[in-house]
C-alpha cells in the first residue's frame, strides 16, 4: 500500500498542483481505454491477437509478482498463500466437482477479480492525491498508477468482453473508474483504512483468482480438456 508522509507542503504552488493532480486523474481513467481500442485493433489484424494475449499474461504476472503479493505478504504475512492458491485453484476444483456449474463458477470468479481491481482502483486513487500533499513535483507514484492500468484494461476487456459482449466489459471498466475517483476524492483520509491482514488477505484471494481467470482463460480448450478426462 502507499505510505502518506507527514511533510507538509512547503513552497509549490497550490493552483499549479491542483492543475496537476486533476489531470493526473484524468489520465488514470483515460488510460482504461486502451484495452478495447487495442483489442480493436487486434479484431482488424489477426497477426495483433497471439502478442497482445502474450502482453496480457506478462502484464499480469507483473502487476501480480512485483505489486500485489509483496503487498500482500506485507499485511497479512505468509498465511495469505492460503487465499492466493483459494482462488487460483479453488474454481479449478469446484468446476470438476460442479460440472454443471462451470459457467456459473467462471462469472463468479470475474466478479471477484473485478471488485478485487475496483477496490485496488480506489487505493490507486488515493495514491494520485500523494504528490500534492506532499506539495512535491515527485510523479513517479502517479505515473506508475496511470501505467499499470494498462494491463488492468487489457484484463478486463479480454475476459469480460469477448464475444461480443462489450457492454460487460465497459460497464467493469466504468466501475473501476468511479472506483478511482471515489479514492481520488477522499484522498489520505482512507488511507489508515486501507491497512491490515484482512484486506492483505482479500488482496492474496483476488490475486490468485485473477491468475487463474488468465491462465485458463487464454487456454479454454486444454481447461475443457481437464474437465472431460475427469
Amino acid at each position: 500500500m502507499y505510505e502518506l508522509s507527514q511533510e507538509m507542503p512547503t513552497g509549490a504552488p497550490v493552483v499549479r498542483r491542483g492543475q496537476e493532480i486533476v489531470l493526473m486523474l484524468l489520465g488514470s481513467v483515460a488510460v482504461l481505454g486502451c484495452g478495447p481500442l487495442l483489442y480493436s485493433a487486434a479484431g482488424r489484424f489477426a497477426g495483433l491477437r497471439r502478442p497482445l494475449d502474450g502482453a496480457v499474461v506478462i502484464s499480469v504476472g507483473v502487476v501480480v509478482v512485483a505489486q500485489i503479493l509483496p503487498e500482500t505478504f506485507e499485511h497479512a504475512g505468509w498465511v495469505a498463500s492460503l487465499p492466493l492458491l483459494a482462488g487460483l485453484l479453488g474454481p479449478t476444483l469446484a468446476e470438476r466437482a460442479l460440472s454443471r456449474l462451470e459457467s456459473q463458477t467462471h462469472r463468479a470468479v470475474l466478479a471477484i477479480v473485478v471488485v478485487g481491481l475496483a477496490a485496488h482502483a480506489v487505493v490507486d486513487g488515493v495514491a494520485l492525491t500523494l504528490p500534492g500533499q506532499l506539495g512535491t513535483d515527485w510523479h513517479v507514484l502517479p505515473a506508475a498508477v496511470i501505467l499499470h492500468r494498462v494491463p488492468t484494461s487489457l484484463v478486463v476487456w479480454r475476459f469480460l468482453a469477448s464475444d461480443g459482449r462489450s457492454r460487460r466489459g465497459a460497464l467493469a471498466l466504468g466501475v473501476i473508474a468511479l472506483a478511482t475517483v471515489i479514492g481520488w476524492l477522499a484522498g489520505d483520509a482512507w488511507l489508515s483504512h486501507l491497512h491490515g491482514p484482512e484486506v492483505g488477505l482479500f488482496q492474496a484471494f483476488v490475486a490468485g483468482s485473477l491468475l487463474h481467470v488468465v491462465v485458463h482463460g487464454l487456454h479454454p480448450a486444454a481447461h475443457r480438456h481437464d474437465h472431460g478426462t475427469t
